[in-house]
């Protein structure tokens, strides 16, 4: 099957859905390097995790309080999904399976989703407190332009028959 068993994020799939074959395994596609799309998505998972657990623990250990917006959609949460089960026609755990995947439930959403407010929340107030000028940005960039330039070029040739296509 297209999944074999793994729950991919949605987002994720939104976005390479023109790019997959829906009939075959992405374990068995390639996304043109070697790579699987499997192993691609997990390595994206992954590396997310990393990000949101990093950003999160730094949160608490310095005992950022989520801003009100975020509190209220977290309080608001389960009215909202247990609207959204009545409708679909399923108690809220069984909603949670279909929608999510084997495994989640109400707490473990709750739990997903409160970090992901946290990482997100405590980054934007990170990034406004620290100081850039359009001068300190051209000076990293000037130090460190192997690493910000990055290009990746592909040739192919193609066969041309002169006079065809007028």
């Amino acid at each position: 099957s297209l999944f074999d068993g793994v729950t991919y994020p949605w987002e994720v799939l939104d976005n390479i859905g023109d790019y997959i074959d829906q009939t075959k395994s992405l374990k068995e596609q390639d996304i043109g390097d070697g790579t699987s799309w499997h192993d691609y998505l997990i390595r994206y998972i992954e590396s997310d995790l990393r990000y949101l657990s990093a950003l999160y623990m730094a949160a608490k250990a310095e005992g950022f309080t989520l801003p009100e917006e975020y509190q209220q959609d977290l309080d608001s949460m389960q009215e909202n999904l247990e609207a959204a089960a009545e409708e679909y026609g399923a108690p809220l755990e069984e909603y949670l399976t279909d929608i999510c995947g084997d495994g989640m439930t109400y707490d473990v959403l709750y739990k997903m989703t409160e970090i992901n407010y946290v990482a997100n929340a405590y980054a934007e107030q990170y990034q406004e407190t620290i100081p850039t000028s359009d001068a300190d940005v051209f000076a990293k960039y000037e130090a460190n332009k192997n690493s910000y330039d990055k290009i990746k070029i592909c040739f192919y040739e193609e066969e041309y028959e002169e006079g065809a296509g007028e």
